[in-house]
């Protein structure tokens, strides 16, 4: 699949998840392009104002941080503000593909955040939380709310990497704890499977951890799945990424 965008070409710059979202059978699924935001504006997941995918409510947008357009055959959305590098498609066929720059190669665009994360360089690192949990977390229970819909009664089959993963460290924006871990050998982490429905209404949350465990152990982490899960929990309720 080979899409052009120069927000997508900014993305793929540096480190960056493309995600890839398929129904196990390819029909139509959505009768306008239309249909895929509004689809989008039901079910996108907010934890603490950060969206996934990120959406707009603006019935047109298009300036030189933010573009939503509608073609035949999908509807997109591009965001370039502040540390938010992203770019989506929702096809018609339900198939759903997602690119966004992991956060800590951009700090330095976000005015919030710019004079505490000065110091922190692209390439070199990845925050176990606001990186990795919630992009993970959003993303299944975005599967989550997309197997609600009887169009995806077949379940869905998921192809998420991670780029540009070498000699990064895995970073804990609340302690020094990266100090003390190796950086990743790999440069791409994969993770393609596919799941029922049942699974992803049921167990989306167990199957986001089984994901992260592997994600922590390129870095030489591993907790346990109960430890992760309490951070999670902690995350998804109050919006908040340390471990305290």
């Amino acid at each position: 699949m080979e899409i052009e965008s120069p927000v997508l070409e900014k993305i793929k710059s540096r480190g960056y998840w493309r995600i890839l979202i398929s129904p196990i059978s390819h029909k139509v699924r959505f009768k306008q392009t239309t249909d895929c935001f509004q689809f989008i504006e039901k079910n996108f997941v907010d934890i603490d104002g950060l969206t996934f995918p990120f959406y707009t409510g603006l019935s047109v947008a298009k300036d030189e941080s933010l573009i939503k357009e509608y073609f035949s055959e999908y509807a997109l959305c591009s965001a370039d503000y502040g540390s938010i590098k992203e770019y989506w498609r929702l096809y018609r066929s339900g198939q759903f593909i997602h690119f966004t720059g992991i956060l800590d190669d951009w700090w330095q665009d976000d005015v919030f955040q710019r004079s505490y994360l000065t110091s922190i360089k692209p390439f070199e690192r990845i925050s176990y939380n606001q990186s990795i949990m919630l992009t993970v977390t959003q993303v299944f229970d975005f599967m989550n709310r997309m197997c609600s819909y009887d169009i995806y009664n077949e379940g869905l089959s998921i192809n998420m990497q991670i780029h540009k993963l070498h000699n990064r460290s895995l970073w804990f924006p609340d302690n020094r704890m990266f100090l003390q871990l190796k950086p990743s050998k790999e440069n791409i982490f994969t993770e393609e499977k596919t799941f029922s429905k049942e699974d992803l209404i049921i167990r989306h949350r167990d199957l986001s951890i089984d994901v992260l465990l592997r994600i922590y152990e390129l870095f030489n982490w591993h907790p346990s799945a109960d430890q992760l899960k309490t951070y999670q929990e902690k995350m998804v309720k109050t919006g908040r990424f340390d471990q305290t």
